[in-house]
């Protein structure tokens, strides 16, 4: 077996700079001696400047800059994630009518809304990468963005597309099944579909009476409409959409208007505000379950559809008031993350779902509007709140500032730019300050925007981001520490959540992992904590996961998580010196056993596991580095990145992003 002493400083160095993530240690044999934070200098350049003679540098750096939310420090999964017509379309309306568009990029939010075009259908995408395909609904809201911008968009296939989404009823589905079948008609669907059509102006007789009828007999007895046709309960949402698709057919007569007034009225209570229906209603589809709650989002279509009744409209005047006050409360004007000041919160004294708020805001605001009550709220707030939903990169609108972000992401695009050279696009300070704000009392550091348990992994993380911006006195470091260190298994590795599963009676809780435990000693390392846990265990972990194939993983050598463990381990005892705890020589053998004879691998993943593992351990000769290099850089895409979005990937494409910018570092310093 090889000495830790065969391993040089050269390595070491190379690996911090390429694989720890620049994390501004001097070398791995003097990680208990680091300087403070606000002492540290930039690490030495010379893996990033073999980048800068490829225009792939360049453009790596763009992909990865483009994910960021500048105002948060963080970054989604790739580029183009945050775009959604009918967030942008709901954004731009609101501010438009409230005199606020000059806060935002309306245009430039149409434009890439416009972009989601489904070739092939003419329909829209909900998102970038959708998978479910085109939608009637953001279609709808596609369309109407670009009919108000004057942008050009392919207007005769998007009139098939939604021609073709009709049902013998009348109605329309909002998408397509699986096997191209009809679905199920909903009257959302069908309002927005007969709206975009009607801009589009191919609203024919014959289609206009189907529609008509359509909606005029799926009108319950209590004088409301449920979501759906299959659903025996009436909503306002249901109602919301079929008053609204009566109006724009100039066929919403005095008898149907009088009958949804009462309907409405039954659903107000009397502390304000409007339930979503009289009975919950479920079905078999997501898309016609409601809740009777009294929300944001039902109080704002009440009154907007009551609005719209005109003289048939029975709200008394005093309720108004009283349901005009419940929605001004809703306001956030004071909230534990600034992030939302100024948004509308769902339910009335407890935490709202955060995916609606920018729905509920421009709600309210249009509800409020609808009454000449606008001026009751912070409009400034609520104006300053849907702007910073506007992503910086895309211009398209998320539901929340930062949507979408996640701390693994973030990591990965720090790392990405740092190695292209480019760490100054990074927003060190402000994600220092998201950092710090997610930090709980425990000293782990939570995950955006989702309620979950802590772990070791997400407090790993936001601990290396912010080493590599040189940013980790924003944090507490001492108790971030011992949350990690806390999770040492007696096994040696470390597990990711606090009750291992083997120390439950019904299975649950969390096994010591690898990947685990190459992110805690990653992070136990940038903030010099080496000594808090035990070293020795963590490499017998290690050792006693060698293969006889080589790989240090429990799993099959021949696929890629074992490929991926064996980086992950080579990393972890270089990080503690001790890479002489295993057969060091049948590892080196193994990782670079995988590239092929005529220099390729089974995939780009592969390649950089196998590159940044070997670098670990001073053996990169192993392999044929040029054409390790010149197939990764076959890799990259027009866009820029080195990895599109996977579909139940384990690794984000930020992070593969990041994973090959790393490799190539390492390649071309060589």
């Amino acid at each position: 077996m090889r000495d830790d002493s065969s391993v040089s400083d050269v390595a070491r160095r190379t690996l911090l700079k390429a694989t720890a993530g620049s994390l501004g240690i001097a070398a791995f044999g003097q990680v208990e001696a680091q300087a403070p934070d606000e002492e540290r200098t930039t690490p030495s350049n010379s893996a990033r400047d073999a980048l800068s003679s490829d225009t792939s540098r360049e453009n790596a750096a763009e992909w990865a800059s483009n994910a960021l939310w500048t105002a948060t420090g963080t970054a989604t999964e790739f580029p183009g994630q945050v775009v959604f017509p009918r967030y942008s379309h709901l954004a731009v309306t609101a501010m438009n009518q409230a005199g606020l568009s000059g806060h935002i990029g309306p245009r430039d939010a149409a434009l890439a809304a416009s972009r989601l075009q489904d070739k092939e259908t003419g329909g829209f995408h909900r998102q970038e990468g959708d998978f479910l395909g085109p939608w009637t609904t953001a279609t709808y809201h596609a369309v109407s963005l670009a009919q108000v911008f004057d942008i050009s968009i392919d207007e005769s296939a998007a009139t098939e597309f939604l021609l073709d989404h009709q049902n013998d009823s009348g109605g329309f589905i909002p998408r397509s099944g699986f096997l191209g079948g009809k679905t199920i008609s909903t009257l959302a669907a069908t309002y927005k579909s007969t709206a975009a059509l009607g801009q589009l102006n191919a609203v024919t007789q014959s289609i206009r009476d189907r529609i008509v009828n359509f909606v005029q007999s799926a009108q319950h007895t209590d004088g409301g409409w449920a979501a759906t046709p299959h659903s025996n309960s009436s909503t306002v949402a249901g109602t919301y959409h079929a008053i609204n698709t009566l109006l724009s057919l100039n066929a919403l007569d005095a008898k149907t208007k009088r009958k949804a007034g009462s309907f409405l009225l039954s659903l107000q209570q009397p502390r304000g505000g409007f339930r979503g229906t009289l009975k919950p209603t479920d079905c078999s589809s997501p898309i016609c379950r409601r809740r009777p709650e009294v929300t944001t989002r039902n109080t704002a279509q009440a009154l907007l559809t009551l609005s719209k009744l005109g003289d048939a409209n029975p709200l008394q005047s005093a309720m108004e008031r009283l349901h005009v006050d419940w929605l001004v409360d809703r306001q956030l004007l004071s909230p534990a993350d600034e992030r939302f000041h100024g948004s509308f919160e769902t339910y009335r004294d407890r935490t709202a779902p955060i995916t609606h708020y920018l729905l509920n805001t421009a709600f309210a605001m249009n509800a409020l509007r609808s009454v000449d009550t606008l001026d009751h709220i912070d409009q400034q707030s609520a104006g300053a709140f849907i702007a910073a939903c506007q992503h910086p990169g895309s211009d398209g609108f998320a539901s929340w500032p930062s949507s979408l972000s996640s701390l693994r992401d973030t990591e990965a695009a720090v790392r990405a730019l740092d190695q292209s050279g480019a760490i100054e696009r990074f927003p060190r300070d402000s994600l220092a300050r998201t950092l710090s704000g997610q930090q709980r009392s425990d000293g782990s550091i939570a995950q955006l925007d989702w309620d979950n348990e802590p772990t070791v992994k997400q407090t790993a993380l936001a601990v290396l981001a912010a080493a590599q911006i040189n940013r980790t006195n924003a944090i507490d470091r001492a108790s971030a520490l011992s949350f990690i260190a806390d999770h040492q298994h007696q096994t040696g590795g470390f597990t990711n959540t606090s009750t291992p599963r083997s120390e439950t009676s019904d299975g649950g809780g969390d096994d010591p992992s690898l990947q685990t435990t190459w992110l805690a000693v990653r992070a136990v390392s940038a903030m010099n904590g080496l000594t808090r846990i035990d070293r020795r265990k963590v490499s017998e972990y290690l050792a006693g996961l060698q293969g006889d194939d080589g790989q240090i993983s429990p799993e099959q050598p021949t696929s890629l998580t074992a490929v991926r463990d064996t980086r992950y381990a080579m990393e972890i005892l270089t990080t503690i010196g001790r890479l002489s705890v295993v057969d060091l020589n049948r590892a080196i053998s193994y990782l670079a056993s995988r590239q092929r004879r005529d220099g390729t691998y089974e995939n780009e993943n592969e390649a950089v596991h196998v590159t940044t593992g070997l670098a670990a351990a001073d053996a990169l000769s192993e392999i044929d580095l040029s054409k390790t290099q010149q197939y990764l850089q076959t890799k990259q895409l027009p866009s820029g990145g080195f990895a599109k979005k996977g579909f139940y990937s384990s690794a984000t494409a930020m992070q593969r992003h990041a994973d090959v910018v790393e490799a190539l570092s390492v390649l071309r310093a060589q």
